[in-house]
């Protein structure tokens, strides 16, 4: 169900493709391949991304609204609050649609928070 990875492509399968890709063959007929060939390309740079990011994590807006400026307010203060977490990323570094802190694994949940508190 899986289209596989956009790499398999990418790879090189003619001679001179050495000069626009780096994603090695598949060797198709030799299926007792050695391991180390994939580990190599697995662990090499050319696969690693930049995790630089930045988040919008956590956003608080707060009223208050005092007796000292209401002075029939039956309560000394009366703050409303909205609290938000988990908005998003504003910008990543990477072009590859990978959000750094979730690579393998799905996102927090975006939460939203409303309330009012009353101080006597």
């Amino acid at each position: 169900t899986s289209p596989g990875s956009p790499d398999y492509d990418r790879r090189w399968q003619h001679p001179g493709d050495e000069l626009h890709t780096n994603v090695p063959s598949l060797p198709l007929a030799d299926f007792s391949q050695n391991s180390s060939r994939d580990l190599f390309y697995t662990n090499s740079e050319v696969l690693i991304e930049k995790g630089d990011q930045v988040r919008l994590q956590d956003v608080q807006v707060t009223y208050d609204i005092t007796r000292q400026a209401h002075s029939k307010l039956p309560v000394e203060l009366l703050r409303f609050y909205l609290y938000a977490n988990n908005l998003g990323l504003l910008w990543k570094a990477n072009h590859a649609g990978i959000d750094p802190d979730f690579i393998s694994t799905m996102p927090n949940p975006r939460t939203l928070a409303l309330g009012v508190k009353a101080d006597f």
